[in-house]
């Protein structure tokens, strides 16, 4: 099987050993407390692949408030 290729933003759709199920990937580069090099990226690109994973998942975009008797 051919490995995707990583980039931030990028997609592919894997099938599982079974190919029972699909889940699709999305790629993502994150900042670390030991590399804050100007490499970091800026929370927009974050922003920009959560997006798109909410969009691609079906989740609501707006935050809803949470129902009584569960944590915020």
């Amino acid at each position: 099987m051919p490995r995707p290729a990583f980039g931030h933003g990028a997609e592919t759709l894997l099938t599982d050993a079974a190919g029972d199920r699909q889940v699709h990937l999305v790629g993502g580069y994150h900042p670390s407390r030991r590399d804050m090099s100007p490499r970091t990226p800026p929370p927009g690109m974050l922003h920009d692949v959560l997006h798109r994973s909410t969009v691609i998942t079906g989740l609501p975009l707006e935050r809803q408030p949470p129902q009584a008797g569960t944590p915020p």
